[in-house]
């Protein structure tokens, strides 16, 4: 399926991707939060040894934080929580959601390493907002990566699944 911005021709989305974009990331709008994550925690690190550097690039940083999980109600740019879903308790990796069985999950792990970016992020700037969604998102992840992928109870993978573990999770 291609996006509506290939259908026109010309890119339309109103988002921010890496150049060259990989994995189709500026079409279909997905794994921001995976890549964000990695520049997020990177910027939050040199943050905390450096307040001029933040300072100077923290705006280039929270556009990132914004485009990944918005912590700001009503932002006429970016919409609130963006790639996190509190009703699964995780965030999806696929914008268009273009899949038959619904969106996807395939890297817990680099989801987790994003919302502890944010975490970082928040500390190292002294924004305690910031801070504390990324203790929510951080918590949240983890906890349903316990219920969905490790199926922890013993109720949500089928007994005839034949494995101890889901590699990657579908909303449908």
């Amino acid at each position: 399926m291609r996006s509506p911005s290939e259908r026109a021709g010309h890119l339309t989305w109103s988002t921010a991707y890496g150049f060259p974009a990989g994995y189709e990331s500026n079409g279909y709008i997905q794994d921001h939060h995976f890549h964000w994550g990695y520049f997020i925690q990177s910027a939050a690190l040199v943050a905390r040894e450096d307040p001029t550097w933040a300072a100077r690039y923290g705006p280039m940083v929270e556009l990132l934080i914004r485009e990944t999980a918005n912590w700001q109600r009503g932002d006429g740019t970016l919409p609130f929580l963006n790639s996190f879903e509190p009703y699964a308790g995780h965030a999806w990796a696929n914008g268009p959601q273009q899949f038959f069985a619904g969106n996807n999950q395939e890297s817990s792990s680099e989801a987790v390493n994003a919302w502890a970016g944010l975490i970082l992020w928040g500390e190292a700037t002294g924004q305690p907002a910031i801070r504390d969604l990324g203790v929510f998102l951080y918590t949240s992840e983890i906890a349903s990566i316990q219920h969905y992928w490790f199926d922890l109870n013993r109720d949500v993978l089928a007994p005839d699944f034949g494995q101890p573990f889901a590699s990657m999770v579908f909303g449908g």
